[in-house]
């Protein structure tokens, strides 16, 4: 970028730490990847040796921008710094999104973790840029639902009437409530289904209230909940878990939690607690984010329904945990390389020393918790005041133009602006905010 003669800056790659870098896959549908799936050594190589030194060699006051790593991912900063990234780059850059949950859910927390690995490594002293941010405005609908019946025909075949408890990752139960109203749409006559808060979820656990649990529709989970579901599944209950890497992103009290007192990874903790075990894809296994995967015969015999062109899967299982006298009952597939199948929805059916059922999808493209526009637009310019206040140098809005693809595509409803550039409330206030700064508001 050069404007008025100011520095240029390269910005070096997009997401960084997302297997979108550790593999040549589609970068939309990337979530962070566990670090031995990754060698730091090469990307170091690659992006701060080899493009770093030649942008200094062409514009010796050009500034270089680490790529903009998804969320706050201090993990990959610090693997990064150890294979000698800090001489290479001039600005550190973060993607703190939040969402549904406004700004000051993760802004700080974002911050504070990466600059908390900057001064480990003596480079505390270089900016931060959100070189993406943003809310997106889609309209949130229970998706899957045959896939979610099938499951459950699967994991407790005899069962005709469910109580199901749903929860969000915070008291903010509005996601829970439409995947609520969604179970009591389609699950069978007699069937109950209400939204919790975590602690309420915990609760009616304890009171033996349900048969089933729904964790949220996305790759996050309420930590607090982890040993009354687990104790659940034990005893016989189960749990549904879609959106692609199942609790991958843990929340305690409304707050990012990314390890236990122990130092246990969240997420390692809850897929040993619940026996699952995730693959990604990969060169080894020939699969690709996404995987177009189709019905198993045991999930049409369940009554799930086959696409003729398959349905999108990014994230996939196996029964590696598993223990003699439990299953692993595949429901969509695909086959990948040398034999190997790729198992991207299934239903762990337990009878060992647990009795109960999880059923899994890994399809991350499902995740619940669109935005009104309002909130689209107070979210950004709070966010916009935030960083002012935490001294972060610049902040890029993701993004202008919506596509619109589809109603409940959350992808395509970030714009500021309508797929036929009407504007959203949003552009309005930004564009208000700008003129203000401009005529000396601030």
């Amino acid at each position: 970028d050069e404007f008025d003669g100011r520095k240029r800056t390269f910005r070096m790659m997009r997401k960084a730490g997302l297997d979108c870098v550790r593999t040549d896959f589609d970068w939309r549908f990337c979530q962070p990847a566990p670090d031995a799936a990754f060698d730091f050594s090469r990307y170091d190589r690659v992006v701060h040796d080899a493009a770093a030194e030649e942008i200094r060699a062409a514009d010796p006051g050009a500034r270089v921008c680490f790529g903009g790593t998804a969320w706050a991912d201090s993990a990959f900063l610090d693997a990064a710094y150890k294979n000698g990234a800090k001489g290479f780059f001039d600005i550190f850059a973060i993607h703190p999104y939040s969402a549904p949950q406004p700004p000051e859910f993760f802004i700080e927390e974002a911050l504070a973790r990466v600059r908390g690995v900057m001064a480990r490594h003596g480079d505390d002293g270089k900016p931060v840029w959100f070189t993406e941010i943003g809310w997106s405005t889609y309209t949130a609908v229970l998706p899957e639902q045959n896939l979610l019946l099938a499951g459950l025909r699967v994991a407790q075949p005899g069962r005709r009437t469910w109580r199901a408890g749903c929860v969000g990752i915070s008291d903010d139960a509005a996601a829970a409530e439409t995947v609520a109203a969604g179970l009591r749409a389609i699950l069978p006559k007699g069937s109950t289904a209400r939204a919790y808060t975590p602690a309420g979820l915990v609760a009616a656990l304890e009171d033996g209230a349900l048969d089933l649990v729904v964790y949220p529709v996305a790759e996050a989970f309420p930590l607090e909940t982890l040993e009354a579901v687990r104790y659940f599944v034990e005893q016989g209950g189960t749990l549904v878990d879609f959106g692609g890497a199942p609790m991958w992103f843990a929340y305690d009290g409304g707050r990012t939690a990314e390890r236990l007192p122990d130092g246990r990874a969240a997420h390692d903790a809850a897929w040993e607690a619940l026996r699952i075990s995730l693959v990604f894809p990969s060169a080894d296994n020939g699969l690709s984010a996404p995987t177009m995967v189709h019905a198993t015969p045991e999930g049409i015999a369940a009554g799930l329904y086959d696409d003729l062109n398959g349905f999108p899967c990014h994230r996939f299982f196996d029964a590696a945990r598993l223990k003699d006298g439990d299953e692993m009952v595949p429901l969509l597939a695909a086959p990948g390389r040398d034999g190997y199948t790729g198992v991207g929805a299934c239903v762990y059916r337990f009878g060992s020393d647990y009795r109960g059922s999880v059923v899994l999808s890994g399809n991350m493209s499902v995740a619940l918790g669109g935005n009104s526009e309002r909130e689209q637009a107070d979210y950004l310019l709070r966010a916009v005041d935030a960083a002012g206040k935490l001294g972060v140098e610049r902040l890029f809005v993701y993004e202008f133009r919506a596509t619109e693809k589809a109603a409940d595509d959350r992808e395509s409803h970030y714009g500021i602006v309508h797929a036929d550039f009407k504007p959203k409330p949003a552009y309005r206030a930004l564009a208000e905010r700008a003129a203000g700064a401009g005529a000396g508001g601030g």
